[in-house]
């Protein structure tokens, strides 16, 4: 992949509740190596609207939700909109592997219709792999500082 990397913060996410302050200036801080930027773009669709012709680095887990109906409120019709509409943004996703339930799983386990299979780029497990979520990333730092003030 080419070009520059910022990373993105959505204050708001289609299945989680909003951010609050302190979140977003706890997350922030982890990222030094290359710029934020906080917006309000709950869905990939709003995404690609904020940042056309972007490849979106996501797990496995999260390019699975990518294509499930449930997530455009049961509608096929609707996933599919999104999905054309990043398409149309020029915009991609490069899909590292995820430990699920102690089973490794890549680009390789994922459905991906014909259609949209452009969409969707291998990260190999040789250049990315990484058996801990981000949520658990965060509560480990928390509690490492509360261990560190004691």
């Amino acid at each position: 992949m080419e070009g520059p990397v910022v990373y993105e913060l959505s204050l708001f996410n289609a299945d989680k509740p909003p951010l609050d302050y302190i979140t977003v200036e706890e997350r922030c801080r982890q990222f030094q190596d290359a710029p934020v930027a906080l917006t309000a773009a709950g869905t990939f669709a709003d995404k690609a609207r904020l940042f056309p012709n972007s490849t979106f680095v996501v797990g496995f887990d999260t390019a699975r939700r990518l294509l499930e109906p449930r997530f455009y409120g049961d509608s096929d019709a609707r996933m599919q909109a999104a999905l054309d509409q990043l398409r149309q943004q020029g915009c991609r996703f490069l899909v590292a592997g995820r430990c699920i339930d102690g089973v490794f799983h890549t680009i390789k386990d994922l459905a991906v219709p014909p259609r949209w299979r452009g969409l969707f780029l291998e990260l190999p497990e040789s250049a990315f792999r990484e058996d801990v979520s981000s949520t658990e990333l965060r509560r480990r730092r928390v509690a490492d500082r509360a261990t560190q003030t004691e």
